[in-house]
């Protein structure tokens, strides 16, 4: 799949050239013609690459970038300008601009900047993705809790996992819906086989649909070798997809293809391929309200929540947070090397 770009300049000659260019090198390039309209693009659509211009109408530059970067999975952005000063360069890049160039410039000059910036947000993404890896490490490996809330979880997970139904998770951040998904893995027949887990966040649309059905060679740029994607590594095991309610909607329709009928094609590639996955989704999302938005497909929805698990957050669950502040203690005494017997009894009697 090509790399997505945003060209936002309130020139339209300049947006309409720059466009023809840049797909007659292989991009894949959209326009808008002010900050705002950049804005309610970028929201909706995942991009690769920002060309912007600084000085516009409305929303600038400056203040485009404020909104864009505050989204850690945000585009890489290159600003463009012609009324370039040393001011204006040093703000771009302290407001997280990839790089700066002056107009006129080279088309070719810009197209190595689009791959560098292109690869630098590849790896800063495969860097959260390790960072997300350990953290999984230090989370419980276990269940832990004597809540009731806590005993009918257990209960609801012993009797689906057997099962090979897709499993829709909800509960907010932090409550455990990854661990509730490798319990459900490690009770069910496919416990010898990959638990794979996917953060539906951390993804443009392209690089995702790249990580999930893998791609071919010279399917877009750096695309050097055939990559097996986790759809793949998963098979005859369990895929988790962890906030499946930031998924692109072009993926989406995809994913349900795969969920029905176990079929899916690699990025640039032609033949059909199979692979026996089962899929455990879960999101913070009320996905209701993402239907009715038109940012999370209906049918999508229905086929995820085949079985549906809700999390109680811990505050509803308070008999579970002395267990817990145990485990955790505990785990870090071991870990370095401290002597801490436990928590004062006036603290623990709060609970």
């Amino acid at each position: 799949m090509a790399i997505r770009v945003l060209i936002v300049d309130d020139e339209e000659p300049v947006r309409r050239l720059l466009s023809k260019e840049l797909k007659r090198k292989g991009y894949e390039t959209d326009t808008a013609e002010d900050g705002s309209a950049a804005l309610h693009k970028i929201r909706k659509t995942n991009y690769d690459i920002v060309l912007l211009d600084i000085v516009m109408p409305g929303l600038d530059g400056l203040a485009l970038m404020k909104k864009v970067k505050a989204d850690p999975a945000s585009p890489a952005i290159i600003v463009l300008t012609g009324r370039a000063t040393v001011d204006t360069a040093v703000e771009a890049m302290k407001n997280g601009a990839y790089d700066y160039l002056t107009k006129p410039y080279k088309l070719e000059e810009l197209v190595i900047i689009i791959n560098r910036a292109y690869e630098q947000r590849r790896l800063s993404i495969e860097n959260t993705l390790l960072q997300q890896e350990l953290s999984r490490k230090e989370r419980p490996d276990k269940f832990i809790g004597k809540s009731q809330h806590y005993s009918q979880l257990l209960m609801m997970i012993n009797k689906i996992a057997p099962t090979d139904s897709t499993v829709l998770i909800l509960g907010e951040s932090g409550t455990g819906k990854e661990l509730v998904a490798n319990h459900i893995w490690k009770k069910s027949k496919r416990n010898k086989n990959p638990f794979i887990a996917l953060n539906c966040s951390t993804f443009s649309e392209t690089l995702m649909e790249s990580e999930l059905f893998g791609h071919e060679k010279g399917a877009f740029t750096n695309a050097y070798k055939v990559k097996h994607g986790l759809v793949e590594a998963a098979s005859e095991g369990t895929l988790f997809l962890d906030e499946i309610g930031e998924m692109p909607i072009g993926l989406q329709a995809k994913l349900l293809r795969f969920l029905d009928d176990g079929e899916f094609r690699r990025v640039g590639g032609n033949k059909m391929m199979n692979a026996d996955v089962r899929v455990i989704a879960a999101t913070n999302k009320n996905l209701q309200e993402a239907i009715e938005k038109n940012q999370f497909r209906e049918d999508l929805y229905y086929r995820l929540n085949v079985i549906n698990l809700e999390i109680p957050p811990l505050r509803e669950r308070r008999e579970d947070i002395v267990p817990l502040s145990e485990y955790f203690l505990n785990k870090y005494t071991r870990k370095f090397m401290k002597s801490v017997k436990g928590f004062d009894k006036n603290a623990v009697v709060k609970f």
